[in-house]
């Protein structure tokens, strides 16, 4: 198994539609408290961020045809399972030394 997922932050690319079409807000990170005056005893933060921030894939419920199919919390694991072919370009894609 391969996991795909990548953190969230800040920098995460996020989708950016065409008017008139809404597009999806940044990923941001605020702290609340950090075992200070405001929580003396714990470190917290909260988020903000849209459903395709980051990796995540769309439940049928996501596009009109299949509004009365499955949301993401009644997908089942094994339909986000799938044989894959993985192609390794690590070494033609770093960079070589230069010499002067």
């Amino acid at each position: 198994m391969v996991d795909l997922t990548q953190p969230l932050s800040e920098r995460t690319p996020i989708l950016r539609l065409p008017e008139p079409f809404a597009s999806s807000p940044g990923w941001r990170l605020r702290e609340i408290c950090r075992y200070d005056e405001l929580g003396p005893a714990w470190y917290w933060n909260a988020f903000d961020g849209a459903e395709h921030a980051g990796t995540h894939f769309d439940a049928p419920i996501h596009w009109v045809t299949g509004q009365n199919l499955d949301d993401v919390s009644q997908v089942p694991p094994h339909r986000l399972m799938g044989p894959a072919v993985v192609i390794d370009r690590v070494v033609e894609a770093t960079p070589t030394p230069t010499t002067r």
